[in-house]
């Protein structure tokens, strides 16, 4: 596939899950995180930074995954764990997978593959100020070494504002 249009697809992939409530998944052959993405790792499968903003209400993932540093992968999911501190310094962990349900046939993977997704929760109203990320394949193994780079791209609310529009009523007449 050609640079420019390589490029072109990572691109507009992300900015479908920059559309709020839009889930798309992609896997493509490749080697890069998109550029749009906000924090990157260009070589490994973890990352941690600070969240600036608050009212987080999801993320779009991305792995880059190398079937040639692991082996016996028949069928294969990506994965994310992911830790979250708040302002009182209280953590939580949670798991994202690529595929939920569903594993996907790893047997065509013979080159490196970009796997992009999106995660969609609840509104965090006071935030979490950290956040770090572990990527891996499952099935039948965890291997942290065959995710080669990683991408997170945190996604805001606003905060106070009504998605929905509401038809004003006309005042009630005496």
């Amino acid at each position: 596939m050609d640079k420019d249009v390589y490029e072109k697809v990572m691109e507009n992939v992300l900015a479908m899950h920059l559309f709020k409530h839009k889930i798309v998944h992609l896997c493509i052959p490749g080697d890069e995180v998109p550029q749009r993405m906000r924090y990157k790792n260009q070589s490994g499968s973890s990352l941690s930074f600070r969240l600036d903003r608050p009212n987080l209400i999801g993320f779009c993932f991305c792995a880059v995954f190398d079937p040639n540093k692991c082996s016996g992968y028949r069928f294969l999911d990506i994965h994310c764990e992911a830790q979250f501190i708040d302002k009182s310094g209280h953590s939580s962990k949670n798991v994202y997978s690529l595929f939920d349900i569903a594993y996907m046939n790893a047997d065509w993977l013979y080159s490196e593959h970009v796997f992009l997704w999106n995660h969609w929760f609840f509104n965090m109203e006071d935030g979490f100020v950290e956040a770090s990320f572990q990527f891996y394949p499952t099935y039948p193994v965890f291997d942290y070494e065959a995710i080669i780079k990683c991408g997170v791209h945190p996604m805001f609310g606003e905060k106070g504002i009504n998605h929905e529009k509401k038809e004003e009523e006309p005042p009630q007449q005496r």
